[in-house]
């Protein structure tokens, strides 16, 4: 059975400078507040498509109810099976026709003037700047702002890193989704989403970010929020967000990496072998530090690896190696 697309506009015009992706799964209760962010952005020459991913809460009547009601129009696609994030983007990619690309998950919300303070700083860019990013607000289920910004919280107080961003994206996943502004050219570049993946943005930055440059844009134009159904906070999700790590990164074991590069990939590599163990995934644990072994020629490393694979390992590393250290393998939440 095909999935369900409705254009709530019903109408041709000229194409838009910016499109706007919403994909959505069981965002019934924050939907709403996205949406209406959008409806107040003060830059107006957009299109949104919203892809709800067969979400069991009523988030598509949700979103059906305040398309009839605000008029707003958007192209709006009803998965009737759960594709994962990756297809559904590839979907909405296949109908936007904006210059440039954004992507606001159900559960967070733009500041009225983000598109304008995104698009403003991306078209002072050359052609070689793929991407413009900025901070974000975190809060919590309720809306309210609790603890620091959100690349004050993962890069400890650091700057943003710019320019070319390759390296540093494979220590840490650190540039949050919903606060870039893409070319699109840079995307049909690239090519589209891996849909083998459980996650979609780490592998993307790495990508483009091997061909163009990314620039911080600074400000707080976005509210991620933090709560308890989000798709990194669920433990249900960390083993396929971890072996979604492994194949993001065993595609770059074979590519012309200088040394810094290639020792961040294997020591990111390790890692998340290592919260693999953390995370009761043996099985999982043994191919990604299988890459360590046969690529980095570190013999503690190798040494801690091979140990690692070991029946039972998961039982003692997890007990032993520090949680929050572990914690970067993944990197910041991915999708909603």
């Amino acid at each position: 059975m095909s999935d369900e697309v409705r254009d709530s506009a019903g109408s041709s015009r000229p194409s838009p400078t910016i499109t706007v992706i919403s994909t959505v799964f069981n965002h019934g209760r924050y939907v709403e507040e996205a949406l209406e962010s959008l409806r107040r952005q003060t830059f107006r020459d957009f299109e949104l498509i919203i892809t709800d991913d067969a979400s069991t809460d009523g988030c598509a009547d949700v979103i059906q109810a305040w398309l009839d009601r605000t008029g707003f129009p958007a192209q709006f696609i009803r998965n009737k099976v759960n594709r994962g994030i990756c297809a559904c983007r590839n979907t909405a990619l296949a109908r936007a026709s904006g210059t440039f690309l954004c992507a606001l998950p159900g559960d967070d919300a733009y500041e009225p003037d983000y598109l304008e303070h995104q698009l403003r700083c991306m078209l002072a860019q050359p052609e070689d700047v793929c991407a413009i990013y900025s901070d974000a607000l975190v809060v919590n289920a309720e809306g309210e702002p609790f603890g620091a910004s959100f690349l004050q919280g993962q890069l400890n107080g650091t700057e943003p890193p710019q320019g070319n961003i390759f390296a540093d994206l494979l220590r840490q996943n650190f540039v949050p989704g919903p606060c870039v502004m893409l070319r699109r050219s840079s995307i049909d570049a690239v090519g589209g989403y891996d849909e083998s993946l459980f996650y979609e943005d780490l592998d993307m930055w790495l990508r483009l970010s091997s061909r163009y440059r990314f620039v911080y844009s600074g400000g707080l134009p976005v509210r991620i929020r933090r709560h308890s159904q989000s798709m990194s906070s669920r433990p249900q999700n960390w083993h396929a967000m971890c072996r979604s790590c492994t194949t993001i990164l065993a595609k770059w074991l074979n590519a012309k990496l200088d040394a810094v590069a290639r020792k961040r990939l294997l020591d990111t590599l390790f890692w998340n072998g290592a919260l693999q163990l953390r995370y009761d995934d043996p099985g999982g644990a043994r191919i990604t530090l299988a890459h360590v072994i046969a690529d980095d020629d570190r013999f503690v490393r190798r040494l801690l690896a091979h140990a690692g694979r070991l029946p039972g390992a998961h039982v003692m590393l997890r007990l032993l190696l520090p949680f929050y250290r572990l914690r970067r393998a993944i990197g910041p939440r991915s999708g909603g």
